[in-house]
């Protein structure tokens, strides 16, 4: 349970940024980061930074781990206009 809590915990922001990228792949053909499966040393650095981290936080905070609204977001998001 400990592990579960730690996943889904707001200092541990990479469980968010992994099924945002995820999604953004699923609906644009690649992710903001091009290494999906790999998000460690090894991986790309996200193509947009700051729209990662916004979808991520709002997904996890505002969303409340929503798919249907991250998905709403996705397809009505225009990089370059971050709040």
């Amino acid at each position: 349970m400990g592990f579960a809590r730690w996943l889904v915990a707001a200092e541990n922001p990479l469980t968010a940024r992994v099924a945002v990228n995820r999604q953004w792949e699923a609906f644009f053909g690649t992710g903001l980061v091009k290494t999906v499966d790999d998000f460690g040393f090894q991986g790309d650095s996200p193509s947009h930074p700051r729209l990662l981290d916004w979808l991520a936080v709002t997904f996890r905070e505002t969303d409340a781990w929503s798919m249907k609204k991250l998905h709403r977001r996705l397809v009505s998001s225009a990089i370059g206009k971050v709040p």
